[in-house]
């Protein structure tokens, strides 16, 4: 997961997973790499707290289930922060990770200019498993995003060892869900 800034993406994608390991009362060995080239969002991400407003965003049952407070900021459960890695890396000038199932960056691509765009999503099919997803977006040219707004998405879609899926609302291919 690059560009994962403070983590709530590769929690929330951890807590999917470990839902769907208790719902089929099976145990997956399951490793998610989280990835920025911020130092301090790593920090950051790694201790896996959060302010209480939080709440307004996660169901009671989840803020129960994975999740310690303390009145003023929530932690994720050891559980579940056990299965996210966080390394400092850049996408443009590191290697990438490889032999991955899932590669989710919606939250990175969509800042990058599409020269950049171009360049890393070759290293992202290189990185995946033949039977791997990568789930993406793509944003309106770089002009027409400003600090004091949300980039527009125009597409969005997936590949996987067979190559480009794109789709209008995600990539909805099987069981794999990625939007």
């Amino acid at each position: 997961m690059p560009g994962c800034a403070t983590g709530e993406e590769a929690y929330s994608i951890a807590i999917l997973i470990r839902e769907q390991m208790n719902a089929l009362g099976q145990e997956w060995e399951t490793q998610i790499f989280a990835t920025d080239i911020d130092d301090q969002a790593i920090e950051k991400s790694s201790t896996g707290t959060f302010p209480d407003n939080i709440a307004a965003d996660v169901t009671a049952e989840r803020l129960q289930k994975f999740f310690v407070t303390d009145g003023k900021t929530y932690q994720i459960s050891k559980s579940i922060r056990e299965m996210v890695v966080f390394a400092v890396q850049s996408i443009i000038k590191d290697p990438p990770f490889s032999n991955v199932d899932l590669i989710s960056c919606r939250n990175v691509l969509i800042y990058l200019e599409p020269a950049l765009q171009k360049k890393i999503i070759p290293m992202f099919h290189y990185a995946l498993k033949r039977a791997a997803f990568c789930c993406w977006a793509q944003r309106k040219p770089w002009e027409s995003f400003t600090a004091s707004s949300m980039p527009s998405i125009t597409k969005a879609g997936c590949f996987d060892g067979e190559g480009m899926r794109p789709s209008h609302n995600g990539c909805r291919t099987s069981l794999r869900h990625c939007q």
